[in-house]
């Protein structure tokens, strides 16, 4: 279902609270409408209700104005909060009116009476994802056999309640139980039918057969919050700095809805772009990404978050400055005067404008299992890391003076990293960014104003519907195939068994024809080299299966080319003038097939990755750790389909940590440890052959068949976990020329480098290592090689060392991280991504 929702996106400060306050207010005194007014925070509603009551009585204008939440010191009735706004909706007449209540409040509301009379405003922007992770190898029935699972996608299932009266136990937790207190949250997300609950399919199959090691695997559940949450009201509003760049707005994106700009209240701010840029200076403590783990790292004997408190004490020295931190850091932290600690949740805010320095020093990043399941929605991770941490940060500068553009004194924002420095530094054109005790440099100023129509930079918001388009390809593509391809018409076939032999007789041809009905072609080759096959078989997946059993217990086959080979595709050498048996002879696909090499991956490890699948493996004839698999599909399916499915099962051996021998080479070279899956990559394509199974040439061998469900093609395309990275990527900022020569020895982070990369302290690791995780063989790759010589020519002009960053030495540092060329276009296109990226840098 396609929804429609109106939407604020707005800068932080420039009054969308303040024109919503009014706006609501004139249109429920005026046109007689409810208003609910959803904010975040205690704090932010008194405020909003202050602001209201103070224009009704300056206007001369009255409507009733009810606010709604609950402390200590304030009771309402005996009676939860949630009953206090259910009964007053239920019991309010048909006059206009305001109410205000908190987001947490608001998703919970088990019922709203009569939605349909209701406009929704919801200021700042919900999360829409949460996620928890427990260690229950003994106890996990204490939550699992309240829930059922169905299955979704390759990797996870989604869970429901069985037994809804248990989780309402938990989630009320009426005495204070701290077990009960565990699984509240998660309870109270299953139970709503607007947060859609999921866990990984390995994890639970670990914990119900009792293969936890010992509480190593945990039971991880993830939940997104699902557009449905306001659907029926009258009108919904939804406001939010930065709100084109929210994970709320991607994700509700992607599951169909669209959002258009609220005018009346859009148009009510106060200013579109921050023009204040030259009066600030981004200072950041790290180039690396800063985590908790970075964070409590000793160094020297000192936690890494002491010495940052010591560098920014140094840098701010006695002047007052506002500090945002994690909830387990001390409100001590620098000391009990000069500063102010923030909530966790500061939007909003407005009373801490007269102080010029801020701090973020957060650290919000999720887990690496939590990015993974983002991804698997078509959230990418490092947009995760965009949206979430760096927009955090944007919220807490906003709360000094830089909110104030009419303040002109000098404001300085202090954050842990490079990435959130320069995230902040893109929205305030004319800045200085730097690191904390370095030559800071100052961007350009950019031309003209920010208009109120200006889309997400990373074009994160264009790629989900660019996505959605292809699903939608793909499903039409597949449904026609099935419904269109005369793969199950009566023919009769040459044979029926998968070992060599004469013809099958007369008789036994029109016992064949009868069988034929609703089979699936499986087309058999005499060698590696046959463009045509020998023998095409009419099977159901179960009937195949049972001729790959009845082929490995054939004993006396001592050559491996004695044997048949089996294709997963069927072709017709008439699609293609050029090919008899390749990609554009292809009909359809049946079936996935994987060949494995030898690796750290075991049958039954890779078994316990797809619990859930039907699956069957078998030995190779060379035997030791070469095996293969075959997983049965419900249905044929299209070429491009067949590359998804394999592409999905490749991606969660990744999650397993499990990669090809390239790229476990190139990780090998950051010091990480990795494991190799061992299948070879070059029969990933439909048009692989493979050999029947039979026992080795010492007459051993393996063939398991696991029980479970077949790949459904439509469902691995509507529910599919990979997805396109976004096409456009994040231009680096530009710089003024710097105030001081970068090749000044006398700058506190110089010394000496022999031109090296092994001896290169400078090198840029992150973007290495980004550059070494996506092995493009297309002109992807050409960007992929501009970006890191760009980065490196960055790197060695701060550090001093612009005349010795020659193009020469890039090319030779890139072909060592390359370890070579990648083809025989990369002798021209890495020296020509080289030169340019030297010619924009001058």
């Amino acid at each position: 279902m396609t929804y429609s929702y109106d939407k604020v996106n707005a800068l932080a400060g420039s009054g969308k609270t303040y024109a919503a306050a009014r706006f609501a207010v004139n249109n429920a005194a005026k046109a007689g409408q409810k208003i609910a007014l959803v904010q975040p925070s205690k704090i932010l509603i008194d405020q909003t209700y202050n602001d209201i009551i103070h224009y009704m009585k300056e206007q001369g204008i009255r409507c009733p104005a009810t606010f709604f939440y609950g402390d200590g010191e304030r009771k309402l009735h005996q009676r939860s909060v949630k009953q206090e706004i259910m009964g007053h909706l239920s019991d309010t007449d048909d006059v206009g009116e305001i109410i205000l209540m908190t987001q947490a409040a608001f998703l919970t509301l088990p019922y709203w009476h009569r939605r349909s009379d209701w406009t929704i405003i919801i200021d700042e922007i919900p999360t829409v994802d949460r996620a928890w992770d427990f260690k229950l190898p003994r106890s996990h029935k204490l939550l699992t056999s309240n829930i059922e699972v169905q299955d979704f996608d390759a990797i996870h299932y989604r869970v429901l309640p069985s037994k809804t009266s248990r989780l309402s136990e938990y989630q009320r937790n009426e005495d204070n139980d701290d077990v009960y207190a565990m699984f509240s949250a998660v309870s109270s997300c299953i139970l709503n039918d607007h947060w859609s609950v999921y866990c990984r399919k390995e994890q639970y199959h670990r914990h119900h057969n009792g293969d936890t090691d010992h509480g190593k695997h945990t039971l991880s559940l993830y939940a997104m919050l699902e557009p449905t949450v306001l659907a029926g009201f009258k009108n919904v509003v939804i406001m939010g700095a930065m709100y084109d760049e929210s994970l709320l707005n991607l994700y509700w994106t992607l599951k169909g809805v669209h959002f258009t700009e609220h005018e009346a209240i859009s148009g009510a701010a106060r200013y579109y772009s921050h023009d204040n840029g030259e009066l600030i200076s981004f200072k950041y403590l790290f180039e690396d990404d800063w985590s908790k783990r970075t964070r409590d790292v000793e160094v020297d004997g000192k936690p890494v978050l002491d010495w940052s408190v010591e560098q920014i004490k140094k840098e701010l020295g006695d002047k007052a400055f506002c500090w945002v931190g994690n909830n387990d850091i001390p409100d001590d932290l620098f000391g009990r005067h000069g500063n102010t600690r923030l909530p966790g949740i500061s939007n909003g805010m407005n009373e801490y404008q007269h102080i010029d320095h801020v701090v973020f020093l957060s650290a919000l990043n999720r887990t690496p299992a939590h990015y993974a399941f983002l991804k698997s929605q078509g959230l990418d991770p490092d947009y995760v890391k965009f949206a979430t941490g760096c927009q955090a940060a944007y919220q807490a500068i906003m709360r000094g003076s830089i909110r104030d553009p009419r303040n002109s004194n000098p404001k300085t924002a202090i954050v842990p990293d490079l990435r959130t420095a320069e995230y902040l530094a893109r929205y305030f054109s004319g800045c200085q960014i730097g690191m904390l005790g370095g030559l800071p440099k100052k961007t350009k100023k950019k031309p003209g104003r920010k208009t109120k129509t200006d889309t997400s930079f990373t074009g994160a918001e264009r790629q989900v519907r660019l996505r959605a388009e292809k699903t939608r390809r793909l499903l039409k593509e597949q449904m026609e195939l099935i419904h269109h391809q005369s793969c199950n018409e009566n023919t009769i076939d040459n044979e029926n068994s998968l070992q060599k032999s004469d013809p099958a007789d007369g008789s036994e041809l029109l016992k064949q024809i009868k069988r034929n009905y609703k089979k699936f072609a499986v087309q058999m080759f005499d060698s590696i080299y046959s463009s045509k096959p020998d023998y095409r078989l009419r099977l159901t997946n179960s009937e195949l299966i049972q001729q790959l059993r009845d082929a490995h217990a054939i004993r006396g086959r001592q050559l491996k080319n004695s044997n048949f080979l089996i294709s997963a595709a069927v072709f017709d050498a008439d699609l293609s003038e050029d090919t008899n048996r390749g990609l554009a002879n292809i009909q359809y696909c049946n079936g996935v097939w994987f060949d494995c090499d030898g690796g750290d991956l075991t049958p039954e490890e890779f078994h316990k990755c797809f619990p859930d699948l039907h699956m069957v493996t078998m030995n190779t004839f060379s035997g030791h750790d070469r095996w293969r698999a075959f997983f049965p599909t419900t249905s044929i399916m299209t070429v491009e389909v067949h590359q998804i499915i394999v592409k999905s099962v490749v991606r969660v051996l990744n999650d397993k940590g499990f990669y090809d021998d390239k790229t476990a080479d190139k990780l090998a070279k950051l010091n990480k440890v990795v494991k190799r899956h061992g299948f070879d990559v070059s029969k990933f394509t439909a048009s692989s052959l493979f050999y029947a199974p039979m026992p080795t040439a010492t007459g051993e061998g393996f063939f398991n068949e696991y029980q479970g469900i077949e790949i459904d093609p439509i469902k691995w395309i509507e529910q599919t976990i990979i997805h396109d990275q976004p096409d456009e990527t994040i231009a680096p900022l530009e710089y003024e020329v710097t105030e001081k020569p970068a090749n000044d020895n006398d700058q506190q982070n110089y010394r000496e480098w022999d031109g090296t990369l092994s001896d290169c302290y400078f090198k840029p690791t992150n973007k290495i290592a980004e550059y070494q995780s996506h092995g493009e063989h297309s002109d992807a790759r050409y960007t992929g090689i501009f970006g890191l010589a760009m980065s490196f020519i960055k790197a060695a002009t701060y550090a001093g060392h612009a005349d010795k960053m020659t193009e020469w030495r890039v090319i030779d540092f890139i072909q060592e991280i390359d370890g070579g060329y990648h083809d025989r276009q990369d002798a021209k296109r890495i020296p020509t991504a080289v030169q340019n990226a030297f010619n924009k840098a001058i």
